[in-house]
């Protein structure tokens, strides 16, 4: 098991393979309602927060009571302690004085991003978890090429996988002209530091660029099924746009750059909505992932101020 301490109240620990299996864990001297956990999708990394107030000391030793292979390869109940030490703080007084006031805010990332602002809407991230919040300060609004300000409706909901992480998405048709401010004021969000956050706020607007170009999907052969449908870039290294369907679709990507783009679909046959790699312990196939083929490549071309149509039966696709 691997370890390490990133911060005065958060660490994580790693196990040695996906699907970790944990009775209980507990952090000496803290009652188990002050632990925060969160797991990743592959269940082998664990996230660990201290929701206490109290100081925290140079070494948290933690107690992990999980499953683990033996010699012979037999799962069996073990408990392990974990020494935890923080290595960042400062070890003399005069360091610890000197505390900048970014070290004692809430900090929080506000993102809306202009190509995807329709379909992702905006993402509020704490860099602790937040134990206090008034949802209900939040602010909204909208300025018409008129300069008519609007406020709007929003919902906000955590995120499934991130405990950190809120999605908010408008509840208005997101229009072009207008500018969209999102606004989170001052002392509205308690993290498990104590810490209060700053005011702050995002504007986003849709893309006004007239040569960018659109490329629309149309895809039949669903048949109830669940694919992971995404837009990635020359490299393949960034997701720009990604859908979960379960029907037939017509999936639109816009404000696209003349440039070169592939299509990757993976046919999600567990339904759980990301892509597995497959296990082999426990006997479980990685999951079919084809890329879109256009003239022998997995990459197509995108020109300048222009409307792309495709269609695709994913039973044939998945033959």
């Amino acid at each position: 098991m691997n370890k390490k301490r990133t911060g005065d109240r958060a660490a994580y620990i790693t196990f040695m393979a996906p699907d970790a299996r944990i009775d209980s864990l507990w952090f000496q001297g803290f009652p188990a309602r002050d632990v925060i956990t969160e797991f990743n999708i592959e269940k082998d990394s664990l996230l660990l927060w201290l929701n206490s107030q109290k100081p925290m000391p140079d070494s948290l030793h933690l107690f992990v009571k999980y499953w683990k292979t033996d010699t012979l390869g037999v799962l069996q109940p073990f408990t392990e302690k974990v020494s935890l030490v923080d290595e960042n703080k400062p070890k003399s007084r005069s360091a610890r004085k000197k505390v900048e006031h970014k070290d004692t805010i809430c900090g929080l990332n506000l993102k809306a991003e202009p190509e995807t602002f329709e379909q992702y809407g905006i993402t509020l991230e704490f860099d602790y978890p937040p134990i206090l919040g008034e949802f209900d300060s939040l602010i909204f609004k909208s300025i018409n090429p008129r300069q008519k300000e609007q406020a709007e409706k929003f919902k906000i909901e955590r995120d499934s996988l991130n405990l950190r992480k809120y999605n908010i998405t408008p509840q208005v048709n997101i229009q072009s002209g207008y500018e969209y401010f999102f606004k989170i004021p001052q002392r509205t969000f308690k993290d498990i530091n104590g810490y209060w956050n700053d005011s702050t706020e995002v504007k986003v607007s849709l893309p006004k660029d007239d040569n960018l170009s659109q490329f629309t999907l149309n895809l039949t052969g669903v048949n109830g099924n669940k694919y992971i449908v995404e837009l990635l870039d020359e490299k393949k290294s960034s997701i720009l746009r990604s859908y979960v369907i379960e029907s037939d679709s017509a999936l639109i990507f816009p404000y696209l750059k003349t440039g070169k783009y592939s299509i990757r679909i993976t046919e999600d046959l567990n339904r759980n909505g990301i892509v597995d790699s497959g296990n082999l312990l426990a006997h479980r196939q990685p999951e079919k992932v084809k890329f879109l083929m256009t003239k022998d490549s997995e990459l197509f071309d995108i020109p300048e101020r222009s409307e792309i149509n495709q269609d695709l039966d994913l039973t044939t696709f998945f033959k």
